[in-house]
């Protein structure tokens, strides 16, 4: 007898098997495990009965061997872009290798003049062993304050709502190894309902996003309110981008956002749903649906 549990999702089965072996040998018994929604399965060899050959007997053993087995999603292309934040005063030690920008503390290319470059740009020390006018391109900061704020808020545990948490990790670990990739640094931030506290994590490699996933899966999904208001979790901090993935209504995600330190911001809701939900008409985020199953159209070519 065996118990399945899914930590995250809080939900569990009992399987038994039957296994036949010949007096005096050994039997390898083997178990394929399927997960219908992510998480981690913690896999419990529970108790055993062993009978005779003709079933007239009976010994019965417990075993209680536990294994921990995390069920990831499977990743989707996004090629996500983000939108420059012209308002965002934060300093950045990192650069883009793929566009020129304003910081003057870093170059990013040097190239001949043309018409409508500023004098200022212009590199004298090469020009002059040229004999052609060159300009500096300076580099374009890459910030490093892009928050995203998982909402494991459910309204039920029924399988339905269930999907929808799966999808939502799909997304955002499709998302989160995107910027990984591309070199932009991010935080990673969800409620932890037993505790009852805000967990936050820095996202700099593909490796840190499936190590935030194993402490992600260790909590779980929750129905309560988290106590926003009560938090410095969002308040102390200042984000360029604040991105939020939630799978609960406009409205609820209005009442997230009242917690955040929205100065200077720009604002991206991800909301997974099988129907397209409404932006509120006094709200400036930009909402992206994401439909279940259908995941890689909707976050291809996503921009925030």
């Amino acid at each position: 007898t065996t118990k399945c549990r899914n930590l995250f999702l809080n939900t569990e089965h009992d399987c038994k098997f039957v296994i036949s072996a010949s007096p005096f040998s050994t039997k390898t018994f083997t178990y394929e495990l399927n997960s219908e929604h992510i998480g981690n399965v913690d896999f419990c060899a529970k108790k055993a009965v062993f009978y005779d050959l003709f079933s007239m007997f009976s010994l019965k053993k417990r075993i209680n061997v536990t294994k921990i087995v995390p069920i990831y999603p499977q990743n989707v292309p996004v090629s996500s872009s983000i939108r420059p934040n012209n308002w965002f005063m934060g300093e950045s030690e990192k650069f883009s290798s793929a566009k020129a920008g304003d910081d003057p503390s870093e170059v990013f290319n040097i190239r001949e003049y043309i018409d409508g470059d500023k004098l200022n740009k212009i590199h004298w020390k090469l020009t002059s062993k040229t004999d052609k006018y060159m300009v500096k391109e300076y580099s374009l900061p890459v910030s490093d304050n892009i928050f995203i704020y998982l909402d494991f808020k459910v309204k039920d545990t029924l399988d339905e709502s269930l999907k929808l948490v799966d999808s939502l990790v799909k997304s955002y670990m499709s998302i989160s190894l995107d910027f990984a990739k591309k070199g932009i640094t991010h935080y990673v931030g969800w409620y932890n309902q037993e505790r009852k506290m805000f967990i936050k994590a820095k996202i700099k490699s593909p490796q840190d996003v499936y190590m935030t996933l194993g402490r992600i899966f260790s909590d779980s999904v929750y129905t309560d309110e988290p106590k926003l208001e009560n938090c410095d979790f969002f308040q102390k901090s200042k984000y360029s981008h604040i991105i939020l993935m939630s799978s609960n209504s406009a409205k609820d995600v209005e009442s997230i956002f009242a917690g955040f330190n929205l100065s200077l911001s720009l604002l991206s809701v991800v909301s997974v749903s099988y129907e397209k939900n409404q932006a509120p008409s006094n709200s400036n985020a930009r909402f992206i649906t994401v439909i279940p199953d259908a995941e890689e159209h909707c976050l291809h070519g996503i921009k925030f």
